[in-house]
């Protein structure tokens, strides 16, 4: 799926933003000029921005993780919970998911590298971190990967992986690749056609798709290979381990030798990789920033990266909440939970931004200060309601918007008691 579909859209997206040189809503702006319905093509470009502000939201929260883990790995204290599993799933899934405090620390921490990274541009800071973090990335990987031959699943992990079976080769099964293609080479969304704009033209695009489509594979490979040795060394069912991660993986690396260290490159491994895809998605949000609104990079990076990070705070806290929880004990095993999670965070921002537009055009109507109306939501907006055509059934629409907005809210709040 990768060589086929996956390597010529990239090379598509990639050849896009270089001849443009925007982001992707300006890139789609410009190329769909004087062709029919050219304006709707500016709404592709919208989407991958939106796609990428959204993703960022909550993909910070969960990439803060791998830093709380090396912490517990390097200080000891992972190793004391792994020797009891329950003991390690009972501190995953009650005390460190149900703190807010950690949940906010580590976001803000995480947002925080992925806002160092972009701020300094293109060459002075995404390059000069993917410079660094890119060999230390494949080292710890194969560090891994020799030390993970080592363990009684590694044969059966290469077979597993490596050896063919048509009968498992369904629909289905071809759908998720096209998915996980799309997924792995940050497809679809803006990141490819963003680094297209900044691409010289001496370089050969077919030949940088092609590779990045091969190293990407071949680290996806390394990381099955170490993953799959530490499962089957472990018996663990995959198809029921949807947070091996934090929960099971550690409970087997305790067993080796090593244990403090492994833990701590695993989880190392694990951030590195996170922060290179927090880079790309605040790099498509900031770049349009840049082209459409004119900002300088300073102010599109600490805006947006500012207004992102107070999004997955809001993800953050539900999970300190317990709101996430309690519903996902819910689930069931063939419901997909990282589809689900796009879902909700697509929606929740979508609504938000639909809001924004209600309110800041009723706001611009009158002449409110934003700045200085901290009650108009009560005080103000019914007097500018009341002033446009149907004025009292608008006003009538929106309190009922807000009544409903704060009924969800409340209904998992007594859920969770």
């Amino acid at each position: 799926a990768i060589a086929v579909v996956g390597a010529p859209i990239m090379a598509a997206e990639i050849l896009m933003g270089r001849r443009t040189q925007q982001s992707p809503v300006g890139a789609f702006k410009t190329l769909a000029a004087g062709r029919p319905g050219g304006q709707a093509w500016q709404g592709v470009g919208y989407l991958g921005v939106i796609a990428g502000f959204t993703i960022l939201s909550y993909y910070c929260v969960v990439a803060g993780w791998t830093i709380h883990y090396t912490w517990m790995a390097l200080n000891g204290s992972l190793a004391e919970l792994a020797a009891d599993p329950a003991a390690l799933q009972a501190y995953f899934g009650g005390e460190f998911l149900a703190s807010g405090r950690h949940q906010v620390f580590y976001h803000v921490v995480f947002m925080g590298l992925t806002v160092g990274a972009v701020y300094f541009g293109v060459k002075g800071g995404i390059e000069r971190v993917a410079k660094i973090l890119m060999p230390v990335l494949f080292l710890i990987l194969l560090v891994l990967v020799i030390y993970s031959s080592t363990t009684p699943g590694f044969g059966e992990a290469i077979r597993f992986l490596f050896r063919p079976d048509f009968d498992t080769l369904t629909k289905g099964a071809v759908l998720e690749a096209l998915g996980h293609s799309f997924f792995t080479l940050s497809l679809g969304m803006g990141a490819m056609l963003t680094y297209g704009s900044y691409m010289g033209r001496d370089i050969s695009i077919p030949r940088a798709a092609l590779q990045i489509s091969f190293l990407d594979t071949l680290i996806a490979l390394m990381a099955c290979v170490i993953m799959f040795s530490i499962i089957n060394s472990s018996g663990i069912e995959v198809s029921k381990s949807s947070t091996i991660l934090f929960t099971t993986i550690p409970t087997v690396l305790v067993k080796l030798p090593g244990a403090g260290l492994v833990n701590a490159l695993f989880y190392m491994l694990i951030g590195f990789a996170a922060l290179t895809s927090t880079i790309s998605l605040l790099e498509v949000v900031s770049s349009f920033a840049i082209d459409e609104l004119k900002w300088t990079r300073r102010r599109a990076v600490l805006t947006m990266g500012t207004i992102i990070t107070l999004f997955g705070v809001l993800n953050a806290l539900s999970l300190g909440m317990g709101a996430m929880l309690t519903y996902g004990s819910y689930i069931g095993r063939d419901f997909s939970i990282p589809r689900a999670a796009l879902q909700i965070s697509f929606l929740d921002t979508l609504i938000a931004l639909m809001a924004c537009v209600i309110m800041f055009s009723i706001i611009n109507t009158s002449d409110i200060e934003v700045a200085k109306s901290a009650t108009i939501l009560f005080t103000t907006i019914p007097t500018v309601l009341v002033d446009l055509p149907g004025g009292g059934l608008l006003i009538g629409m929106f309190y009922v918007l807000i009544g409903f907005a704060a009924l969800t809210s409340t209904i998992s709040l007594l859920e969770v008691v």
